[in-house]
């Protein structure tokens, strides 16, 4: 009998120990793993970017479904109805670019090495959707990625850095439009955090379009660019902050329905004075309006 007990009392333990795991182990809802799958395949469709649903998760946020990287601090988000009447759907999320190894040490031992094109690291996404919609009337992905623009004599640790989204109608029963979508960069400071100076931003003024058309963007300092291309429709606004050293922001409007999507982008270059790790706090809106009352007799598009 005894032995039965402390075989039962194991088997108890080790049960305990299962059960302890499972629960730590924060278990993905059915609806979230099918929202996450959505999300790599867009970004895959979208942008051809590679993303692995297990460094995600979905957030829910004052009524915002967001879904970031697991490695990031808790999103803010919010759903604001604009003076205009429109409604803006939207979140802020940071992303860290890599840290590396003094530059004037790099320069003396030859590391630092001509280059044309900048190579862009693999992208950090977002995507933001009303969590609690039930026209379920649009959603945004947002991503951007660092380079290191590199050159033989540099002062500063240079970067290119680029912001890029894509804002989708997704109401069944065209009864709203989108009129609107933002992405907008800043730099989350402090006192560790390195001081920056601008190099270059792209587009450096409004785009105004009849239709839609593929438009590269292109930065450059010391001989090395960093380019990225979006199909921009309409109306892009491009708003950088000349005297905020890589804060810049993109506003594309006009009015996107049936299924229809808008993209949003720009590139920026900077320098920075040290190593450190430079914090981008990326936000990023999509605005929907009313534009019809009943469907099939609509004012849309």
């Amino acid at each position: 009998m005894k032995k039965i007990s402390a075989v039962a009392a194991a088997a108890a333990i080790g049960l305990s120990l299962l059960t302890g795991s499972a629960q730590a182990a924060d278990p993905v809802s059915t609806a979230d793993q099918l929202s996450l799958q959505n999300f790599t395949q867009t970004a895959k469709a979208r942008y051809g970017v590679d993303l692995s649903s297990a460094d995600y998760r979905v957030s829910k946020i004052e009524g915002v479904r967001v879904i970031h990287r697991k490695d990031v601090p808790t999103p803010e988000a919010s759903i604001t109805k604009m003076p205009n009447g429109s409604m803006r759907v939207g979140a802020k999320v940071q992303h860290t670019s890599p840290t590396g190894t003094d530059v004037g040490k790099l320069a003396a031992l030859g590391e630092v090495t001509a280059q044309q094109e900048a190579q862009w690291r693999q992208p950090s996404c977002f995507s933001v959707g009303d969590e609690d919609d039930p026209a379920n009337i649009g959603d945004m992905l947002t991503c951007s990625a660092w380079a290191r623009m590199s050159y033989p004599g540099e002062t500063r640790y240079n970067w290119g850095y680029k912001v890029y989204g894509t804002c989708t109608h997704t109401n069944n029963l065209n009864t709203y439009e989108l009129d609107a979508c933002d992405v907008t960069t800043q730099q989350w400071g402090d006192t560790n955090s390195p001081r920056l100076h601008w190099n270059d931003w792209q587009p450096k003024g409004k785009i105004d379009l009849p239709n839609c058309q593929d438009k590269p963007f292109s930065v450059g300092w010391g001989g090395v660019t960093a380019g990225h291309t979006a199909k921009i429709c309409e109306k892009l606004n491009p708003v950088p902050t000349p005297d905020q050293p890589g804060s810049m922001a993109a506003l594309w409007s006009g009015d996107a329905w049936d299924g229809e999507s808008r993209e949003v982008a720009f590139v920026e270059a900077f320098g920075a004075e040290s190593t450190l790790a430079i914090t981008m706090y990326n936000e990023a809106y999509y605005y929907y309006s009313t534009c019809s009352l009943l469907p099939g007799f609509d004012q849309c598009g």
